[in-house]
């Protein structure tokens, strides 16, 4: 298989096989090697798959930077989930239209922007997984520190990765998918 021909998935299992303790990413000083990321994205498609949630179905995601955001993107990859990235800045009646147009089975934020998520999200109701917080039943953290295996079946190059908002400068922002 040619680099072409490869998901994010397939090069990082990659980088796994050849160099697990590699880093990947610095953030705020703290290293995190490919070892660490596949751990963790495990452990997330493993409890997200557990939760419920299918290939196909879609996940919003309003977090800052961070490691956690890191092994968000992968864990949603590796259970073929599709990634909303919400930008956290969005607010008001423009994050209402995203969550609404992009109808998120899941969201997974920063603790601190959840109730702007709550204030904005259709009716219903949208289950919320928290960054920032631990020991509670949605706590991003506590999913992210178990070592649970995943043996889903990886992502094809033409399934749906992202679906990504456009600013919309010129109407309502669309969203532009985005494959593996």
């Amino acid at each position: 298989m040619n680099a072409m021909d490869k998901t994010l998935i397939d090069h990082l299992q990659q980088s796994v096989d050849r160099e697990p303790d590699g880093l990947y990413a610095r953030f705020n000083d703290v290293a995190f090697t490919y070892a660490e990321l596949d751990r963790q994205s495990n452990a997330l498609a493993a409890s997200l798959v557990a939760e419920g949630l299918k290939a196909g179905d879609r996940v919003a995601v309003m977090m800052r930077n961070s490691i956690a955001a890191l092994s968000v993107i992968f864990g949603l990859s590796k259970a073929r989930l599709v990634w909303i990235p919400v930008n956290a800045q969005q607010r008001g009646e423009g994050l209402g239209y995203i969550l609404e147009h992009s109808q998120p089975a899941l969201a997974i934020a920063d603790a601190d922007l959840v109730p702007l998520i709550q204030e904005a999200e259709p009716a219903g109701g949208l289950k919320i997984i928290m960054h920032g917080v631990s020991s509670k039943a949605s706590s991003l953290d506590d999913i992210l520190a178990a070592n649970i295996l995943f043996d889903g079946i990886p992502p094809q190059r033409d399934d749906i990765f992202a679906i990504m908002y456009t600013s919309g400068t010129t109407g309502r922002p669309k969203g532009a998918i985005v494959s593996h």
